[in-house]
């Protein structure tokens, strides 16, 4: 069995998506901080993905390379370019601060 690091750092928790904007008004600074909070989370997925095809890759098993391409094709790579993307938008949405 694996042994863990007890040290390393804690997953924040996913708060569950359109909760800030129940009862309150949208403001600049909300739609801000939930899109980096959106953008934070992908990069924790992204993260993961990565740690798992490093791994597959150190397997070098026939059909782990087939299932390291998919991860990097169609998880990894989506998921950096959306968290890429929510991040230029908050930056967008702070300097502009509409409300």
């Amino acid at each position: 069995m694996a042994k863990t690091n007890s040290s390393r750092a804690k997953l924040p928790r996913v708060r569950e998506l359109g909760a800030p904007f129940r009862g309150h008004p949208l403001t600049s600074e909300t739609l801000r901080d939930t899109l980096k909070e959106l953008a934070i989370q992908l990069e924790w997925t992204y993260s993961t993905c990565v740690t798992a095809q490093l791994a597959l890759n150190q397997q070098g098993a026939d059909q782990d390379r087939d299932i390291e391409a998919c991860l990097q094709w169609h998880v990894s790579e989506p998921v950096i370019r959306i968290s890429r993307a929510l991040r230029e938008l908050s930056l967008k949405v702070d300097a502009t601060g509409t409300k």
